[in-house]
């Protein structure tokens, strides 16, 4: 498969995940099971919720922002959790993605299988591993940016 058939698949995958208008995943060039959509809308739903809870922490803090020494314990202490989080997730990245997806997904259907969810082929475990590797740097180097901006 070539490289702009995946990029143009990776990009409706994403529109569908990240659009709160898009609710029918559909990709032109790999079918989808039941569970496999299920899945992927749990995962919407999680994105979501992300964007919510962002939008509300960040008029949280712009409106509250001169109660500075509360603020700069809060996100020492979030900063600490998530270097600990990180360090668990280095050590055994297979453990933490069955855990992170025990906790977060009410079924197994993250298990894709590749005959009836080929999607999964071009979502190898390396691709997860550096999302939450980039996100991990990001919230962390924005944690203590916030951190220290605040003290």
């Amino acid at each position: 498969m070539s490289y702009g058939i995946v990029y143009k698949n990776y990009v409706q995958m994403m529109d569908y995940l990240i659009n709160p208008f898009n609710w029918h995943f559909s990709l032109s060039d790999f079918a989808s099971s039941a569970a496999g959509r299920l899945h992927f809308e749990d995962c919407k739903k999680l994105f979501l919720l992300n964007f919510f809870v962002w939008i509300v922490s960040g008029v949280i803090v712009a409106k509250f922002h001169k109660v500075r020494a509360r603020f700069n314990k809060t996100f020492l202490w979030i900063g600490i959790v998530g270097i600990i989080v990180a360090i668990l997730m280095l050590l055994d990245f297979d453990e933490f993605f069955v855990i992170f997806h025990e906790v977060l997904f009410r079924n197994s259907d993250w298990l894709f299988d590749p005959g009836r969810d080929p999607v999964i082929n071009i979502l190898p475990e390396e691709f997860f591993t550096q999302c939450f590797v980039l996100f991990f740097l990001l919230f962390e180097g924005l944690n203590f940016w916030l951190a220290r901006k605040r003290a």
